[in-house]
């Protein structure tokens, strides 16, 4: 069995507890993918509703550098036909 550091997982560890309570917030609203609202917009309001739900702000903080805007992941998911 490997000897993982948990540094090394601490950060995918913070990504995913941010993203359980951003979709716990959406699905609680009913609200679409993004409310036609920038993402600058929505990881504002995600940190907000992250660090009301208990997410203290040196996880926001650690977490941050992660959380980007990736294009290429938008048009994969917008071009997937078993939607349309």
């Amino acid at each position: 069995m490997r000897n993982f550091s948990t540094t090394r997982f601490f950060p995918v560890a913070i990504l995913l507890a941010i993203l359980f309570v951003a979709q716990q917030a959406l699905a609680q609203k009913g609200a679409s993918c993004h409310g036609g609202m920038s993402f600058d917009r929505f990881l504002a309001d995600l940190k907000t509703q992250a660090v009301s739900a208990g997410v203290s702000q040196r996880t926001i903080a650690e977490a941050s550098p992660y959380l980007v805007y990736d294009q290429g992941i938008v048009n994969r998911d917008r071009g997937q036909r078993v939607f349309g």
